[in-house]
């Protein structure tokens, strides 16, 4: 016979098939000690096993309760389950609707114009108005800055003095005329970076930029490298300072560049592309 906690153990462990097939297996002997009855009532065993076939009935009717019950959480769960898939249905059902009715473009908020920056033609420089946050300049407003010098052609290449000229050719001086845009390029791009992604060095680097050109700011002058920013951002200019020092002396005879001290380490200052 089942106690109360079995019938619970065998409903909340799932095991219905199991107690079904325990059920069929008793209900199975219950009727063949049936067929039998006649031959029980007059064998010598007969009263104990009619005592044990009642006590299966009697277990029967345990175990059917519990399927019974078992049974009926089952259809529980699964009404919760339709209950759940029909909300799902429904969700879909709005979210189709809502992509349905949804503009094709969505209204974007009206941006406050800023103030275009003006170009000093003088110095190559940009100027930026009061409005705009000079943190927030972009790499091309800091590429313009930069002036670049134009490459040499042959015709002013044949004017030059020999002793300007010195051992290089044509070629060479436009590799070193381009290395000096690059640099220029470089130096500015690192400029306008925003100080809350330069490290410490880079931090002291840009103060010093920024000092050394103190006093030529506003100026046809205030565009300039130094030999430092050769050695960090040049190749062929870096490692062959003779060919630095002819290039930098055809772009001074040109009138494309000056060279200024003051107390202070070489500053080569763009006058001209």
């Amino acid at each position: 016979m089942l106690f109360p906690h079995e019938e619970e153990s065998l409903s909340s462990n799932g095991s219905l098939e199991i107690l079904i097939k325990e059920f069929e297996d008793k209900l199975g002997r219950v009727e063949r000690g049936l067929k039998m009855n006649d031959a029980l009532h007059y064998s010598v065993e007969g009263s104990s096993n009619l005592r044990e076939l009642a006590e299966n009935v009697q277990e029967m009717k345990a175990m059917n309760e519990v399927i019974r019950t078992a049974i009926d959480n089952e259809k529980r769960k699964l009404e919760i389950v339709k209950e759940k898939q029909q909300q799902l249905h429904s969700s879909r059902c709005r979210i189709s609707r809502v992509l349905q009715n949804l503009p094709k473009t969505a209204s974007l908020p009206v941006m406050k114009k800023t103030q275009a920056p003006e170009v000093n033609a003088v110095a190559g420089a940009v100027v930026k108005t009061e409005s705009v946050d000079k943190e927030n300049q972009n790499p091309k407003t800091a590429r313009d800055k930069a002036k670049s010098f134009k490459i040499l052609q042959p015709a002013d290449f044949e004017k030059l003095p020999k002793h300007i000229k010195g051992h290089l050719n044509l070629e060479q001086i436009n590799t070193g005329i381009n290395e000096v845009n690059t640099v220029l390029r470089k130096k500015y791009e690192f400029l306008k970076r925003a100080r809350k992604t330069l490290s410490l060095v880079e931090a002291k680097r840009r103060t010093t930029y920024l000092e050394m050109g103190r006093d030529l700011k506003g100026t046809p002058l205030e565009v300039f490298f130094m030999d430092s920013d050769v050695q960090r951002y040049g190749a062929m200019l870096k490692t062959k300072p003779r060919t630095r020092d002819a290039v930098f002396l055809v772009l001074r005879h040109l009138g494309k560049l000056k060279e200024v001290k003051k107390g202070k380490p070489s500053r080569y200052c763009v006058l001209g592309g």
